[in-house]
């Protein structure tokens, strides 16, 4: 049936007006102006900037089709269903706090399909949506987000089984992916705050990780940056890094992360606020890690921990729930960790524990104020070196027990004051060359057990007792220098 003239009329007016605003998405910039640069003779040109604002779900939705660059006015667009970015395309909102994204689609709410830049500034990016979902899902793509917060992912199982830990994730990235974050938030997540496998590579600068389960989860060779990042109240744990992932935390704050397993609890609940397992490598370098009731920082398998000039205070303690003490520090495994120039200062948990086959070598390390009768445990078949460590103050001992070797020297052990500073039991071995054991309460060193070692070059002044040895130990004790201790060497 043929429409009236009028209908007609009005249709065309219609077009004419739509026709216009496409005119200006391809000739305008940012601010409204004319484009100022001219691309290679031949090549296209991208849509830039509209003059107005998008302030709606139907423009947000046409500018994804068409890509390019586009501004987002200020308030909440709500966007149903799932958005799928499948060409470049940047959204510019008038800041974090003023321009918000709502979205609903699940089990994904926005998915950057392979191949395709897309950046977000300036705005918020929340899901809404009752069903559980992630809210970004990175498919060998690239992602930008400036002055960004994202937040509000709900967890639950996938419905369609991909996902071995289900679905609530702020942002999963895989197959090769690219992520670049400076001044973002990622907060309240019902799983993580990022999920990441494959080759991906996240650099993340400047910004906020919390109230999350996980904060970051690494795994298969991911590559991950994180410098001037805040993380914390994750509640089971800021990081977790397996497979081969590589990850590094720089001049960041890691605080009251994880969760000790408290009476009555499940106890899978307890978890550490930074744990890298398999042969995955952690890099710590210039962080603040504070408060976390766990262990602050794991180990196990094959791991590689590398730390320096990191600040370890408030972290571990004890509780009743816990079959052990648990320490600012935990090697397990064989992992191995590599510390210069760290501090840990008033930690209730003490300071490092070794177990199994796991190593460790301290350089320039200070140990101040820590509790627990024993602030530094070593069992299993340990092992450690420490070269001029400056340990003072503590409550505990360095205990080496089952078949644990120690090697301490150039170090200064003073002020111990509820133990013996270093106790050997069992098999355990040290060898200590060359430190100063001063104003320890108790005895510098104790043997017992069939423990042994070398004990050369030492000064022992004003010592409860220098060295005593008990029951079948037999250290080498040679050159030591005595003065003002009770007793200089006492065997029982």
């Amino acid at each position: 049936m043929a429409q009236p003239h009028g209908q007609q009329s009005e249709q065309r007016k219609l077009l004419a007006a739509f026709r216009k605003v496409v005119a200006a998405l391809a000739a305008t910039t940012l601010l409204g102006g004319a484009a100022s640069g001219q691309g290679p003779v031949g090549a296209p040109t991208p849509p830039e900037v509209i003059s107005m604002p998008i302030g709606t779900a139907d423009g947000v939705l046409a500018a994804t089709g068409m890509g390019g660059t586009f501004s987002i006015g200020e308030g909440v667009i709500e966007l149903p269903g799932e958005l799928v970015i499948g060409t470049d395309l940047k959204l510019k909102g008038f800041g974090s706090e003023v321009t918000v994204l709502e979205l609903r689609g699940a089990p994904t709410a926005l998915r950057v399909a392979p191949g395709v830049r897309f950046e977000l500034e300036g705005l918020t990016l929340r899901y809404v949506g009752q069903t559980p979902a992630d809210v970004v899902l990175v498919d060998g793509a690239e992602l930008v987000l400036t002055d960004v917060k994202l937040t509000g992912a709900v967890g639950g199982p996938d419905a369609a089984g991909a996902k071995r830990f289900g679905v609530g994730s702020g942002i999963v990235a895989a197959a090769g992916s690219t992520l670049t974050l400076v001044d973002t938030e990622l907060t309240e997540h019902g799983l993580t705050a990022m999920e990441l496998y494959g080759d991906t590579t996240v650099t993340m600068l400047r910004g906020l990780v919390s109230h999350s389960s996980v904060g970051f989860y690494a795994q298969d060779e991911v590559s991950l940056e994180v410098r001037e990042v805040q993380i914390t109240n994750n509640l089971y744990g800021g990081l977790r890094a397996t497979g081969a992932a590589t990850v590094l935390l720089e001049r960041s704050v890691i605080l009251s992360n994880g969760r000790a397993h408290r009476e009555g609890a499940d106890p899978d609940e307890r978890s550490d606020a930074l744990r890298a397992t398999d042969h995955a490598t952690l890099k710590l370098v210039g962080n603040r890690i504070l408060n976390n009731e766990r262990h602050a920082v794991s180990a196990d398998h094959n791991a590689r921990l590398e730390s320096s000039g990191n600040w370890f205070e408030g972290n571990g303690g004890v509780y009743e729930a816990e079959s052990y003490l648990i320490s600012p520090v935990l090697l397990a495994g064989e992992s191995y960790l590599q510390s210069e120039a760290d501090t840990f200062q008033d930690n209730p948990g003490g300071t490092i524990e070794l177990a199994g086959a796991s190593s460790a070598q301290l350089m320039n390390v200070v140990m101040r104020g820590n509790a627990l009768w024993a602030h530094l445990y070593m069992a299993g078949s340990a092992q450690l070196d420490v070269v001029n460590g400056s340990l003072e103050g503590n409550e505990g001992a360095i205990y080496v027990g089952a078949s644990a070797n120690l090697s301490m020297r150039d170090s200064r052990i003073v002020g111990t004051t509820g133990q013996d500073a270093i106790i050997v039991e069992d098999q355990g071995q040290v060898s200590l060359l060359a430190n100063l054991f001063e104003g320890n309460a108790f005895a510098g060193v104790s043997f017992a057990g069939t423990s042994g070692g070398v004990v050369a070059f030492n000064a022992f002044s004003g010592n409860r007792a220098g060295i005593v040895v008990m029951d079948d130990a037999a250290p080498e004790l040679r050159e030591n220098r005595m003065q003002g201790n009770g007793d200089d060497v006492l065997r029982l």
